[in-house]
Formats: structure tokens, C-alpha cells, sequence
């Protein structure tokens, strides 16, 4: 369903745009509103009770920041951004709905390259790079996960100033403690408007 929404917000840009030259270069910061999807599990060759199994899960909101960089070569535009997201999605049990796990999503912060191609008023793109998320479990303490992010979006020019776009990410990661078998398996799809300098 996400995914679909991120194509059809694609072609309606497509559509709607002629492939007229715009100019993609320079820098550009914003901020995203999003639906996260979140699942903790247990690595499949480590788990020691039910590996592969999904522990926890929930879904929610998040509030995030960015900022970056991209260059216009001609076809193709390249560049790289760092993204800040805030979240208090609860997850439950996967096996009591309903039940709260007594876990906290807090935080997301993502460094990806974005790759391109310069459709004129419209840019369809790709990224890819590492994310790291910190969850609060129900001692108080924090756990750290690091691992890959990927994700495919799209930005409209509105204005030569203002960008209007979705992104939708998946997370990889890994809890961070030496003898933990936990991971995380998530994707995000975020709306964004940003401005470009």
C-alpha cells in the first residue's frame, strides 16, 4: 500500500510536469512527516527462542529534519543527505496485540547518497546508507541499532526555491550489544518539503 502511494504520487508528478531544463544543484534543508512501521526480531541464525521470530511490532508517526547537498550533471543528479527523525511509537507484543511491549522508538538518524535523474521539474531518485535507531526499554536504559537503510522517492519543484516530495526507506539494523540477537526491520514513508538554497 505505501509503496503504491509512492508511485502513483510519481506518475501524477510526471504527468503533470513537461521535462523542461531545471537546474538541481546546491544545497536544500527541510523537514518530513511520516508512518513508520517498526518490527524487532531475532537474528535467524542467532535466536536463541524461535529465531527469525518477530518479538515486537507496532506502527506511528514521525517528525524529522534534513539537510543536504546534489549536483546536476546533466541526465543524472547526485548528492548526499543527513535526516533526523523523531518518534514515541510504542510497539506491542507480536504475539498480544494490544499489549504494550514497554519499548519506545525514539530517535532515527540516517546518512545516505541519493542518486537521480533530472526529469526536469521532477526527480525520481534512489538512496542508500547507513541508519542507526535508539529504543528505550522499560528499565529506562537504551538500546542502540545500527545497520543499512535504502529507499526510493521523488521531488517536484514547485517553485525554484521549494520542493515538495515522498520517500519511502527501509531499515535494516542491528542492536548494538555484543550478545544481543536482536534486530530491527522497519520502513518509513515520509512526506517532505524542503527549500532550496
Amino acid at each position: 500500500m505505501l509503496k503504491s502511494s509512492l508511485f502513483a504520487i510519481f506518475l501524477a508528478a510526471s504527468a503533470a510536469t513537461p521535462l523542461l531544463a531545471e537546474d538541481w544543484t546546491g544545497f536544500y534543508a527541510g523537514g518530513q512527516i511520516g508512518h513508520l512501521n517498526f518490527k524487532d526480531k531475532t537474528y535467524p541464525s542467532k535466536g536463541v527462542v524461535l529465531p527469525g521470530t518477530t518479538l515486537y511490532q507496532g506502527s506511528g508517526g514521525q517528525l524529522g529534519a534534513f539537510a543536504g547537498y546534489t549536483h546536476d550533471f546533466g541526465q543524472f543528479v547526485v548528492g548526499g543527505e543527513v535526516a533526523l527523525n523523531f518518534s514515541s511509537l510504542k510497539p506491542d507484543f507480536a504475539v498480544l496485540p494490544g499489549v504494550s511491549s514497554g519499548r519506545t522508538v525514539k530517535q532515527t538518524t540516517e546518512m545516505k547518497l541519493r542518486v537521480g535523474f533530472d526529469g526536469g521539474a521532477v526527480l525520481p531518485y534512489v538512496v542508500a546508507g547507513q541508519a542507526w535507531q535508539s529504543i528505550g526499554v522499560a528499565t529506562g536504559a537504551t538500546q542502540n541499532y545500527r545497520g543499512m537503510s535504502y529507499g526510493v522517492g521523488v521531488d517536484y519543484k514547485v517553485t525554484s526555491n521549494i520542493v515538495a516530495g515522498a520517500e519511502f526507506d527501509w531499515y535494516k539494523l542491528k542492536n548494538t550489544a555484543p550478545l544481543s540477537d536482536l534486530k530491527t526491520d522497519s520502513s518509513v514513508l515520509n512526506l517532505r518539503l524542503s527549500y532550496r538554497f
